[in-house]
């Protein structure tokens, strides 16, 4: 976050400028507004960091400036323990009280919160993240309660390398050079996010580019670039130059909104160097609100200092620490009660009240007193520090290894087991007594006992497909969840399925099955659960099956922004392929709650069986269930009508045409097998099959 309004002391060196405030109520809002999932509502919201960045370097890069043109030199101890002063206390409270409310308010929250407290009390939360492999955009379960900390440790990062780097470009060269400096850099870490994106993520999760504080450092080096070049309060512009800044504030703003409201994180034009364009958007309207007064109305700057903005503005850092983590107990999501998500936004300010008056202001004036020595504040400091981290050992629950079931502990995700059906032990012979058996030599025959345990009805009842026809299916955890049930009811099935796989990556997946000829004539793809779906990638997708005989597609299940454009961009681009077959599981699903496990997205074994149906009929003539296995199983639920979205412009079916066999395509040898892959298998239990509350789903 930036840096807050300074206070009179600090004033002297550089002037307040209370438009600023405003622009961070404004950027704040639009922080809140992403972490509130509503669909279509600042999807890219989450750029009010950036802002926050642009105004951080600002503000930092300009008091340094002027202390060095004043003194011939910076403070750098006095600099470094203002910083800790201004950032640290708040943190340490969110900290405190966070330990102390989420055993009892969401317990199962509690273990990555003991794992991830000291990363977040010395700034070190994005390259935990990063190394845990935990992602920032997606949510399934209860996502970490400190994980908005990563800015902070960017912000922190940057304050530690950049005083030292930039006084030297002052001595060296003045401001030009530190001006270029600064711009060399902000190019330099787009330039390395956009590689990152391209040749690291490679299509997957982007929070390794985003997270990484060499990888998001556009921002704030512009802004310091910004604070060599614009000297706010010391020259009086120009008319003509006035009437350019006040221009280039408007299309800073208006570009912001532009992109805040357009894009979302699947945008892969973020990455490739679309954070520098927020940068330096972020900079134009920096420069328009500071202006100063005299010369002529400043329409923009008086709207951003009414007294609501202000308000928001001067707690911003505080609504920012607070606001995730009640969003967090709160649980809010799409689907969240409005009452819900207003009692989540006045808790929010609530907090940030009190974060403001009690922690803030008494920690930033004594920052600001100059008969308060450091050696009295560094150790006050240190005991806060300390015992922040280690309050961790008093919580209660807490172990070592930080772990707890089904929770994510250090970025590994606990999957839900699969549904385990326990057969019913054979009655003994009245006439015959049993003697008592040891405990090991019960678990021994247990487990050497031959007889495979019975079905659910649900999964007894599902059709059959003959052995020979051979599928392929790509897909994420959903599919992964079903793949034991479709591989029993369709045993010439392949299911390539991963955890967290996103649409783009499907690609990749489908180009290797072909190189390896393991790729069936009929493909069933169940992508876009976990990320935005681009016409790019789906017709891509469908390029590369376009001479595949059939191709079944089945839209997503998911309260997430991004669901319903890509189900949207599923039922557009469909009829231009003749060979697709779209199955709306969206709207099958949406009428059977009891269909999925907590989370609303991954399958119940009434789910699977419902999902499993769907395919197998789609894929083909179907034979009834063998005898012997649905014997004595109750009937499963009359299925309903295939949820087949009719696409205009061809019949709804296929002509039927035969398999083509293994032989056929390569004469003389049998096509093998592609092995699957063995990531662990996606949440797939009836939740009510098991005592107890479930634990917390695996995330996408």
């Amino acid at each position: 976050m930036s840096a807050p309004v300074a206070p009179a002391s600090e004033a002297s060196s550089f002037p307040r400028i209370p438009a600023l405030d405003g622009l961070r109520a404004l950027a704040v809002g639009a922080v809140i507004g992403y972490h509130c999932g509503v669909p279509g509502v600042f999807e890219a919201g989450f750029l009010g960091v950036d802002v926050f960045f642009a105004l951080s370097g600002f503000l930092i890069s300009g008091l340094l400036l002027r202390e060095f043109e004043t003194r011939g030199q910076v403070g750098f101890a006095g600099f470094y323990l203002r910083r800790a002063l201004r950032l640290l206390p708040a943190v340490l409270g969110l900290l405190g009280v966070a330990a102390w409310v989420t055993p009892w308010l969401l317990p199962e929250a509690l273990p990555r919160l003991v794992h991830d407290m000291p990363a977040a009390a010395f700034y070190l939360a994005n390259w935990s993240q990063i190394y845990a492999g935990q992602s920032y955009f997606e949510r399934f379960g209860a996502p970490p309660l400190l994980q908005h900390l990563w800015s902070l440790a960017v912000e922190e990062q940057f304050y530690i390398l950049w005083p030292v780097l930039f006084v030297g470009a002052l001595r060296a060269g003045g401001r030009g050079l530190a001006a270029g400096l600064a711009l060399a850099g902000a190019l330099l870490s787009s330039g390395w996010m956009a590689w990152v994106y391209q040749f690291v993520v490679d299509g997957g999760d982007p929070s390794r580019a985003y997270l990484g504080s060499d990888t998001h450092l556009m921002g704030l080096l512009s802004g310091a670039a910004l604070a060599c070049l614009w000297r706010p309060g010391q020259v009086a512009p120009a008319p003509w130059l006035r009437g350019l800044l006040r221009a280039g504030g408007l299309l800073g703003l208006g570009g912001l909104a532009a992109l805040m409201l357009g894009l979302n994180e699947g945008s892969e034009g973020l990455y490739l160097g679309g954070f520098w364009l927020a940068g330096g958007l972020s900079c134009l309207l920096i420069a328009c609100l500071s202006l100063p007064p005299a010369g002529g109305p400043r329409p923009l700057a008086a709207l951003l200092e009414s007294a609501p903005l202000q308000w928001v503005g001067t707690r911003s850092y505080s609504l920012y620490l607070w606001h995730w983590p009640i969003f967090v107990w709160l649980q809010v999501s799409p689907a969240t009660p409005p009452g819900v998500l207003a009692l989540g936004l006045g808790m929010s300010a609530l907090c940030a009240e009190f974060s403001y008056r009690l922690i803030e202001r008494p920690f930033r004036r004594l920052a600001w007193d100059g008969g308060l020595q450091v050696r009295v504040l560094a150790p006050l400091l240190g005991v806060l520090g300390c015992a922040g981290v280690s309050l961790a050992a008093l919580l209660p629950g807490w172990s070592p290894e930080g772990g707890g079931s089904g929770v994510a502990v250090a970025g590994t995700l606990t999957p839900l087991p699969a549904p385990v059906v326990h057969p019913a032990p054979a009655e003994a012979p009245a006439s015959a007594p049993q003697p008592a058996a040891p405990a090991e030599s019960t678990a021994s025959l247990a487990a050497s006992d031959p007889t495979p345990a019975p079905l659910p009805p649900e999964l007894a009842a599902l059709p059959r497909l003959p052995a020979g026809t051979r599928i392929t299916a790509v897909g994420d955890s959903v599919l992964l969840g079903a793949r034991e049930t479709l591989k029993r009811s369709m045993p010439g099935i392949a299911v390539d399925a991963q955890v967290g796989r996103q649409p783009v990556q499907g690609i990749k997946v489908l180009r290797e099955l072909r190189a390896s000829a393991s790729l069936s004539d009929t493909v069933v793809l169940h992508l876009g659960t976990n990320g935005y779906l681009s016409e790019t990638t789906l017709r891509t997708l469908l390029d590369e099956l376009q001479d595949r005989r059939r191709v079944i597609v089945l839209n997503v299940h998911a309260n997430r922004r991004w669901t319903e454009p890509n189900n949207a961009l599923l039922k557009r681009i469909g009829p231009a392929y003749a060979n697709v077959r779209l199955i709306d599981w969206e709207a099958l699903s949406a009428r059977n709650p009891d269909y999925f496990v907590a989370d609303g997205v991954h399958l119940t074994t009434r789910g699977i069986a419902a999902f499993a149906r769907e395919i197998i009929t789609s894929a083909g003539p179907a034979t009834p269930p063998p005898a012997a296995v649905a014997a004595g199983a109750k009937p499963a639920p009359a299925p309903q009508k295939l949820a087949l979205l009719e696409l205009p412009g061809r019949p709804p079916r296929l002509a039927d045409k035969p398999e083509r066999s293994d032989k056929a395509e390569h004469p003389g040898h049998e096509r093998p097998e592609r092995p699957e892959r063995t990531e662990s298998a996606a949440p797939s239990a009836d939740a009510s099959r098991e005592p107890g509350p479930p634990p917390a789903p695996a995330q996408e």
